[in-house]
This record gives C-alpha cells, structure tokens and sequence, in this order.
C-alpha cells in the first residue's frame, strides 16, 4: 500500500519523520521548495495520498496532480459522517433550539442536511444566497417545518462559506477545525483521517478507523 505524506509548509523539519496513527504510517515532511524536492520525496517514499498545511507553493498542487497523488482536505469525510457531527453539537448546547445552515446552494444535499439538523433542533434556518423557496416549500411538505431563509442564531453547520459567529458550530468545509483521536488518543485531523481512509468513507468510516469525535472546534 502506498504511503500517505504531510506536506506542511507551518513547520520546518530537517528530515522527514514517520509516524503511525490508526495503524497506518505517516511520513511528515517540511516544506519542498522546489519541483525537483517534490518529485524525488513522491519517489523515494511511494507517496500515494497527501495532505498539504499551510501555504504551498503553486505547483506543489500540479505537481501531485501530474503525479497522480489524491490530495486529502478532510472535506469528503465531513461531508460522510455530518449526521453524527450534527448530533454531537446538539449535544454540546443543549438548551439551543435553532440552527442555521450556511451553504452556497440549495440543492438536494443541502435538503438532506436540514432533514438532519430539524431532527435536533425545533427551529431550523438557510443562509444562503441561491434561491431557497423550492426548498422551503419541500421541507414544508415533508417534514411540517417552516424553514426560515436567513439567520436564527444558536448552531451553525457550515456547507459553504464561513458562516456565523456561533458558539458551537459544524464546519464541514476543508477549513474545518474539528479533530479525532484515535485510540491511543492521538488527535487526528479530517484531512489526515480521510487520507487514512482512502477510498473507503461512508458514514462509517469513524468506526472502522477506531476514532471519535474529540472536538468540533
């Protein structure tokens, strides 16, 4: 199996260094500075799915891409395992009966999001700048809920954007702060735990890598 990598541009290691999490190693390295660093770390580790930290060069993405290296962000798994994200934030703010779900567009996804959120939280709300009476209207049908389009405050659960000033909120974009721990209770990002998993992401995928949700923020 090919190795995952940790490309950070935030910290400046001499060497390379390895490490196992959830079974699987990881080699970390600082920054490479230049095509030829990149393609000879790829060769010489058998570098199959990386993650990148901080800010890299520009052909450090063309130059995995060319590769054929799957870049890791964590925002793939979010997107699998929001229903026990969503969940936990409920849980965190119990006395908070609202919820705000930020997204760019209000499609069939976002649909399924607030089905999930109006599970937890009686008053549930869209921020988004598409046009949402389809699916206000389809949530109405459906579930008996008036969807307010704007802000209501309480939870966020951000599909798109930034969203809100919330004291618990649901990031599921590649900014997502939200970290795991394994079972030796290493804490492990989204990026690093959907490289960790590969292909294999389902709502699941915690569960078999043997991890839990230790923070959302």
């Amino acid at each position: 199996m090919g190795k995952i990598s940790v490309i950070s541009y935030d910290d400046n290691f001499s060497k390379p260094q390895s490490a196992h999490i959830a079974e699987q190693e990881i080699i970390y390295s600082g920054p490479l500075n230049s095509r030829r660093k990149l393609k000879r770390f790829i060769s010489r580790y058998g570098i199959e799915r990386a993650v990148i930290k901080g800010n890299a060069p520009d052909f450090v993405m063309s130059e995995l891409t060319r590769a054929g290296i799957s870049l890791c962000t964590g925002e793939r798994l979010m997107r699998s395992i929001y229903p026990k994200l969503i969940s936990r934030a409920a849980k965190l703010y119990k006395t908070c009966d609202s919820c705000t779900v930020y997204d760019e567009s209000a499609d069939g996804e976002t649909l399924r999001i607030i089905e999930c959120v109006a599970m937890h939280f009686k008053n549930v709300a869209l921020c988004t700048k598409a046009d949402a009476q389809y699916l206000a209207e389809e949530v109405m049908s459906s579930m008996g809920l008036a969807l307010k389009v704007g802000e209501c405050g309480g939870v966020g659960v951000v599909c798109a954007g930034y969203g809100g000033a919330q004291k618990v909120k649901v990031d599921l974009t590649c900014r997502s702060t939200t970290v795991f721990a394994d079972e030796n209770n290493s804490i492990i990002t989204p990026s690093i735990a959907e490289a960790i998993a590969g292909d294999n992401i389902d709502a699941h995928v915690l569960e078999r890598l043997k991890l839990k949700i230790y923070s959302l923020c």
